[in-house]
């Protein structure tokens, strides 16, 4: 049966509306004059819905089953290569954070969601802040002639809960020197507390108090490793959601199957309705034809004629 026209039509702008609500995180996070909009995000949305609705669609056809079935193998194919090829995976994420850093400012959009992954996985650079040295403006080359040389981005800082306003230069030479306005006594006592809870008996050299100097202001974990720690930390609940999706194609693959045995039992029995007069006309004839062969030999016409009025009677 049908849909209501008006079905489509409301299905449409309320997609729609939905879609375009992506743009409302980066509106938030703009300043006036700042052009941080992901312009492609509503059209991104737009044709993933899109793709999304059509698989819904195809729900309805009788190879629905068979394309949920070569999804979930893929998918499964997937997992177990993604778990076996991991130290693989691992460096592709490191070059691919790599080449991110470098065109940092020649994309607006990539520069937002550099900003976006660093906040909230509170990391700097792939395996490091120095993995900033890759971005013309950001390394500590004496050619460099950039305010922002030897410096990250301020995606990069250590956030203060009491301050309101986000200083955009809060990363300026955090790279370069130990960090002003410190005193010796504060850094000793971090020195200290860093020496106890993560390197045990390490031995105190200028590379671990710059370390813990820039983690008073900048974040000095990457991004690949903190992305691990949240993917141990949350291994049930990916693991869940996997699972989830998985057991949901499965039950999807076997209403697929039952659909499709009903529309083909209903198709068997709409052609047998419509061929049952042919064959019921066919089966009177055939019966006329026996009774007239049983009525008698070939030279008795009058017996045949009785034979074919009883049976149209």
């Amino acid at each position: 049966c049908a849909a209501p026209r008006n079905f489509f039509k409301d299905l449409r702008r309320s997609f729609l509306r939905t879609s375009c609500l992506c743009h409302w995180p980066v509106r938030l996070q703009g300043t006036k004059g700042d052009q941080g909009i992901l312009a492609k995000n509503c059209s991104l949305s737009q044709f993933l819905g899109i793709a999304f609705l059509g698989i819904g669609l195809w729900a309805w056809n009788e190879k629905f089953s068979v394309f949920l079935g070569i999804i979930f193998f893929l998918e499964l194919t997937a997992g177990v290569l993604a778990f076996v090829f991991k130290d693989w995976i691992k460096d592709q994420l490191y070059f691919f954070i790599n080449n991110n850093i470098r065109a940092y400012r020649d994309d607006i959009d990539l520069q937002n969601l550099i900003d976006f992954t660093q906040e909230y996985w509170q990391c700097c650079g792939a395996f490091g802040a120095d993995d900033w040295n890759l971005n013309i403006y950001f390394n500590c080359t004496d050619s460099n002639a950039s305010r922002e040389r030897c410096g990250v981005p301020f995606s990069c800082c250590t956030k203060d809960p009491a301050e309101d306003v986000i200083n955009t230069q809060c990363g300026y030479d955090a790279r370069q020197k130990p960090v002003s306005g410190i005193s010796s006594c504060h850094l000793a006592q971090r020195v200290l507390e860093e020496l106890l809870n993560l390197h045990g008996d390490a031995v105190l050299s200028s590379s671990l108090v710059k370390e813990v100097d820039q983690q008073i202001v900048i974040y000095t974990k990457g991004c690949v490793p903190q992305f691990e720690k949240w993917l141990q930390d949350n291994l049930t609940i990916v693991a869940g959601i996997f699972i989830g999706i998985a057991l949901l194609q499965v039950v999807l693959v076997q209403m697929g199957r039952s659909r499709t045995g009903q529309w083909k039992k209903a198709s068997r029995r709409k052609t047998d309705l419509s061929r049952a007069p042919l064959a019921r006309a066919e089966e009177t004839i055939q019966g006329r034809r026996r009774k007239v062969s049983a009525a008698g030999e070939v030279g008795r016409p009058q017996e045949w004629g009785k034979v074919l009025m009883s049976s149209e009677k």
